[in-house]
C-alpha cells in the first residue's frame, strides 16, 4: 500500500537539494505521484531529471555555499520542505538550521545533532554503548601517537583505510573522498596520515576494513519517527558493487564501493541494531545504516550511517514504502500511513552502473558470467534507478549518456597510441 494522495490545503513545495544526483529520482517520484509540487535545486545541468513529468520546476544555483543560502532567503515568503539528497547539501541545511528553520520545514536535524552521526569516530562510540560491533579503529592525538599507533598495526590478516570528516577536508585530494587506502605497510600509512595532517590541519581516523565484497555487505534503511522509532525498516543484501578500492590479502581480500545492485533480505539482527542505533543518536527521518558481515565468524559489524535518502531509495516504493513521501509528511506534521511489512527477495538495479562495474572488472571476472548472473537475478528486480512506466525519459536519457561515455571512451583507447 502507498501513501495517500494529499490534500489540497496540506501541500507544501519540497524543495529537494541535489537533483544531479541518482536517490533524487526517487524522492520526486514519490513526491509528485503523492501530489506534492516539487522544486529541484543542482549545481549543474541535470538532463536526466530535466526530462521527468514530475519535475516540473529546476533551479541553477551555485556553486558557492552562499548561492544556496541566498536562492533560499530569496524564496522565503513561500516556505517549503527542504529535503537534501547529498552530504555537501545536508551539512550546509544542518549547520544552517536555525536561520533556515525559521521560514522553512527542516528534514535534516542542527549540526550538533547531525555531527554525532556523520562523524565516525562519535558513531562508534555510540554504537559499542548499545553493544554493536565496530571495526577496530584509531584516533591519533598527535604525531607521536600517530606513529605509535602506526607501528602497533598488524597486517598479516588485516587491511586499513585512512578516514577525515566534513569539518577537515577530503582524504584523497584527485577523487575528492573522504577516504583513502594506502599501502599496507607502516611507512606508507604513515606518511600518507602525516599528508593528511598536513594539509588539513588533523590526522585521519585510522580504521579495519572488514573483509569481504558485495555478499558482506548489508544496508538498513529507515523511517525513524519523532521518538526515533521506526515507522518501517527493511534489511537488503548488496549483489554487485561499482569498485572504489579492491585489495587486501589473499586470506582477508576486500571490495569497497557504491551500490548497483541489491535484494531485500529477511535479517532481524541487522534491523535490531540499526534500531538500536538510530535510538541512541536520537535521529529522526529517513537514514540508512551499513553493516558488514566478517566472513571470519559471521559478526554484523556497523560501517556508517547515510542521514539522508541514498541511490537505491526507490526500492522502497516497490515495498510500499516511500521514503520521501514518508518524510515530508513526518516533518510536516501529516498523518503516516499503514505501511505493510517489507517483503525480502526484491531486487534494485542500476543498470547503466550495473554494466559499467562488470565491464571495469573485465580482468578478473568473466563478463559473461556476470552477465548471466544479472540476468539469472531479472525476474526479481522490482525497481531499478530513474524507471518509471509513466515517466520512461529519466532512464532512457541515463542509458544514452552511458551509451555516449562508452562509445568516447572506446574511440580513445582506439585512438591512443601504442609504444
Amino acid at each position: 500500500m502507498t501513501a495517500a494522495v494529499h490534500t489540497r490545503e496540506t501541500l507544501r513545495p519540497a524543495i529537494l537539494l541535489g537533483v544531479e544526483h541518482p536517490q533524487a529520482y526517487a524522492a520526486v517520484r514519490g513526491l509528485a505521484v503523492a501530489g506534492v509540487p516539487v522544486e529541484g535545486v543542482t549545481q549543474r545541468a541535470t538532463r536526466r531529471l530535466g526530462a521527468s513529468r514530475y519535475l516540473k520546476t529546476v533551479h541553477r544555483v551555485g556553486p558557492r555555499e552562499e548561492d544556496v543560502l541566498a536562492f533560499l532567503e530569496q524564496r522565503r515568503e513561500r516556505g517549503g520542505v527542504v529535503i537534501p539528497l547529498t552530504d555537501e547539501y545536508m551539512l550546509l541545511v544542518s549547520k544552517n538550521h536555525e536561520m533556515l528553520s525559521k521560514h522553512y520545514v527542516m528534514t535534516t536535524p542542527p549540526w550538533a545533532t547531525l555531527k554525532p552521526i556523520v562523524d565516525q569516530r562519535l558513531l562508534y562510540v555510540t554504537a559499542k554503548a548499545c553493544g554493536l560491533n565496530t571495526p577496530v579503529y584509531f584516533t591519533p592525538r598527535d604525531e607521536a601517537d600517530m606513529k605509535r599507533i602506526v607501528a602497533g598495526l598488524y597486517f598479516a590478516n588485516e587491511a586499513y583505510l585512512l578516514k577525515t570528516f566534513f569539518d577537515a577536508g577530503p582524504a584523497n585530494l584527485d577523487l575528492n573522498r573522504f577516504t583513502v587506502i594506502p599501502g599496507m605497510d607502516h611507512a606508507s600509512i604513515e606518511a600518507e596520515s602525516m599528508r593528511i595532517y598536513e594539509r588539513n590541519g588533523e590526522f585521519p581516523m585510522i580504521a579495519q576494513v572488514i573483509p569481504g565484497g558485495p555478499q558482506q555487505s548489508f544496508g538498513v534503511t529507515v523511517l525513524a519517527d519523532r521518538e526515533s522509532k521506526p515507522v518501517f525498516a527493511y534489511a537488503v543484501r548488496r549483489l554487485k558493487l561499482f569498485k572504489s578500492a579492491r585489495g587486501g590479502h589473499a586470506q582477508t581480500p576486500f571490495e569497497v564501493g557504491a551500490n548497483t545492485q541489491c535484494e531485500t533480505v529477511d535479517d532481524p539482527e541487522a534491523i535490531d541494531a540499526a534500531t538500536k542505533l538510530i535510538k541512541a543518536t536520537g535521529f529522526v527521518g529517513p537514514a540508512t545504516i551499513e553493516f558488514r558481515r566478517d566472513p571470519r565468524d559471521d559478526r554484523l559489524i556497523l560501517v556508517k550511517a547515510d542521514p539522508r535518502l541514498v541511490g537505491a531509495s526507490s526500492l522502497a516504493a516497490s515495498l510500499g514504502l516511500d521514503l520521501a513521501d514518508g518524510a515530508y509528511r513526518l516533518f510536516s506534521g501529516l498523518p503516516l500511513p499503514e505501511y505493510p511489512k517489507p517483503r525480502a527477495a526484491v531486487q534494485w538495479l542500476w543498470l547503466s552502473s550495473y554494466l559499467d562495474a562488470v565491464i571495469r572488472e573485465r580482468s578478473y571476472r568473466p563478463m559473461h558470467r556476470e552477465l548471466i548472473r544479472g540476468l539469472g537475478h531479472m525476474r526479481r528486480v522490482r525497481s531499478m534507478a530513474y524507471w518509471d512506466t509513466r515517466d520512461p525519459l529519466p532512464f532512457v536519457m541515463d542509458f544514452v549518456a552511458w551509451t555516449w561515455i562508452r562509445a568516447r571512451s572506446l574511440v580513445r583507447r582506439e585512438q591512443a597510441p601504442t609504444a
